[in-house]
């Protein structure tokens, strides 16, 4: 029985590493961080190593000397020289074809992941370590952007403004039924998120207040579920594709006028959408989770006992220091004006005399 597992297990893990979606690369238009070559292989645990070594920032855990020298092979090694932005693209039901345009404009690297785990949320993991070691670095989750402080029929005008922006045509899609007014909702706090997001970032460049590399996170997962309702090839799946592709391309634009092209873009296409995610409801359930996770990376929970300990630790050493000072200063005054008489020992004269 053993022999006969054994083989039917292997075949399955080879057709899971095979079904496993690559990230594309999109280089800087500025400066060119990307090494060009043939597909590279790395492990769903490793992307946070890559986005440390693609943006200078601290990886968060040991670069042992293969995953050195796998990264060698995809950056170029440019110590000194970081983007502006780091922008990682999560797309549910979209194939990595559907990216050939957007790579054929700038110099790209596809990278295979392998090893077990879902790669959507390998992306995600990734960036919470970014965000995690390096308290500098700000980290925007844009869609949960784009929903803060939405008054009246805001979704109605931001498709709107979305249409006019970047091209969307979602008249094939029936706004009363869950599937299609969800996607439509998604598309507009993404589009409204990276907007506001994109006005802040002009305002810190022209302040010249940014203090290091911007990470972006970017997760479209209705797309999954409209193809799932009606079908793939459908009208309305495939209008609800062509608008994740206007959108995700006006992105990139207004990402690189934004930045002034300084900016590496990480996109991750997964036709069957993240692992466990079949309905609607878990789609849903899995972009809450990543982003509370991202949220929890960039506003890590106070520990109450080490804030306590270094309150006293401060305290003790603040009130060492002006005891401290106040006996210096007095005993330098009662130096200063002591009277110099015969009988002052600080005379130089002996008592007796």
């Amino acid at each position: 029985m053993r022999r006969i597992l054994l083989p039917i297990l292997a075949v399955c893990l080879l057709a899971a590493a095979a079904r496993a979606s690559p990230i594309v690369l999109l280089d800087s238009k500025q400066s060119g961080y990307l090494q060009s070559g043939p597909s590279a292989a790395l492990g769903k645990g490793e992307l946070g190593a890559l986005v440390g070594a693609a943006t200078g920032l601290t990886p968060g855990a040991v670069i042992n000397e293969e995953l050195s020298k796998a990264l060698e092979g995809i950056l170029k090694p440019r110590a000194l020289a970081k983007p502006r932005a780091f922008v990682s693209v999560n797309v549910a039901g979209l194939d990595a074809d559907a990216l050939t345009d957007l790579a054929s404009e700038r110099v790209h690297r596809t990278v295979e992941l392998t090893g077990p785990g879902c790669s959507a949320k390998a992306t995600v993991d990734g960036l919470t370590r970014i965000a995690a070691a390096n308290p500098t670095a700000k980290l925007f989750v844009v869609d949960h952007s784009g929903v803060q402080d939405c008054e009246g029929d805001c979704v109605a005008q931001h498709l709107s403004s979305a249409s006019a922006d970047c091209g969307l045509d979602l008249s094939a899609l029936d706004m009363s039924k869950v599937e299609d007014k969800l996607f439509a909702t998604e598309l507009a706090s993404t589009y409204a998120g990276l907007k506001s997001l994109l006005l802040a970032a002009q305002k810190r460049s022209e302040l010249g207040t940014q203090e290091d590399v911007e990470l972006y996170e970017v997760s479209v997962m209705g797309l999954r579920a409209l193809v799932t309702k009606y079908g793939p090839g459908s009208p309305a799946a495939e209008a609800a594709k062509a608008a994740v592709q206007r959108l995700i391309k006006w992105a990139v634009e207004s990402l690189d006028a934004a930045y002034q092209g300084d900016v590496v873009y990480q996109i991750l296409a997964l036709p069957e959408g993240p692992a466990r995610t079949a309905t609607m409801s878990q789609l849903i359930s899995w972009k809450d989770q990543t982003r509370r996770q991202l949220q929890e990376a960039v506003f890590p929970p106070v520990d109450q006992v080490a804030a306590s300990k270094q309150f006293s630790a401060k305290a003790a050493g603040y009130a060492a220091f002006v005891l401290l000072l106040y006996f210096s200063l007095a005993a330098v005054w009662c130096m200063c004006n002591m009277p110099f008489k015969q009988d002052t020992l600080l005379y130089g004269s002996k008592k007796d005399q």
